[in-house]
């Protein structure tokens, strides 16, 4: 499904029991697909739309029009055109900085939050702007390296292609573009006003994530009411390596908060 906003049209897509109950948020540079094998596990008891955020997937936008607030705008625009009254809130990567601010503008609408691999702050750092550095010299040996360093699971070879393919459709403007867009976020200040149960979730072996499993930590430490989950093995994308674990965490998780059966 296709939705007018910002002079071009955002992308989403639906799956399972309708209403829908989860909105699935993908990491900043790669399409709603990275969702996509824990979408088919979670389907089997509850409806899920994912997004394309701007200058990802089929959402496509020009680099210059791409801004962190555009991004929320976005978000906002696809849960309006859905009809979207209250649902679980899932973001991967540095897209928990996204779900958390909204959930913060609308508290009213988020029964729960689902946040893996990612933190809400630390996106100006040395590391990034060498990562950034690196994609305008040499944007596909970049993005190589950076999706092998997302999976050191074994025999993930082929998640390995299917997110740098991901990725290189995103292309490196508008990676530029959206990595920049979050140099000034930094929420560590108002977690504590975030009151809707919250799942943090990680991998073990994940190098990728800003400040690894110790942010993660800190993270669930500053939300008032937040569960932590470290995946044995597991690198970055949990979603896409382990999605029968990391449906059965977020089901389990919804299930004892009453988010499914309360509406």
């Amino acid at each position: 499904m296709f939705h007018d906003f910002g002079g071009s049209q955002a992308h989403s897509v639906c799956f399972g029991a309708s209403p829908p109950k989860i909105v699935a948020v993908p990491g900043s540079i790669a399409s709603w697909e990275v969702w996509l094998p824990t979408i088919e596990e979670l389907t089997r008891r509850v409806g899920v739309v994912a997004i394309d955020h701007a200058g990802v997937g089929q959402s496509k936008f020009l680099a210059d029009q791409i801004s962190y607030e555009f991004q929320l705008g976005l978000l906002e625009a696809v849960i309006s055109d859905r009809e979207l009254e209250r649902f679980v809130l899932m973001g991967d990567s540095s897209n928990v900085a996204l779900v958390l601010d909204y959930a913060l503008k609308h508290p009213s609408r988020v029964g729960a939050l689902v946040l893996v691999a990612g933190v809400p702050w630390s996106f100006d750092t040395p590391q990034i702007r060498s990562f950034l550095g690196a994609v305008k010299r040499d944007f596909h040996g970049t993005i190589d390296a950076f999706t092998h360093a997302c999976f050191p699971e074994e025999d993930s070879e082929q998640l390995v292609s299917w997110l740098r393919d991901l990725i290189a459709q995103t292309g490196p403007e508008s990676v530029v573009a959206i990595l920049e867009s979050y140099f000034s976020i930094d929420l560590r200040d108002r977690l504590q006003a975030v009151d809707a149960p919250c799942l943090v979730l990680g991998g073990e072996l994940d190098r990728v994530a800003a400040e690894g499993l110790e942010g993660l930590t800190t993270l669930s430490d500053s939300l008032s009411h937040a569960e932590l989950v470290v995946l044995d093995g597991v690198g970055h994308v949990p979603s896409m390596s382990r999605p029968v674990e990391v449906a059965a965490e977020i089901l389990d998780f919804l299930e004892r908060k009453g988010v499914l059966t309360g509406g």
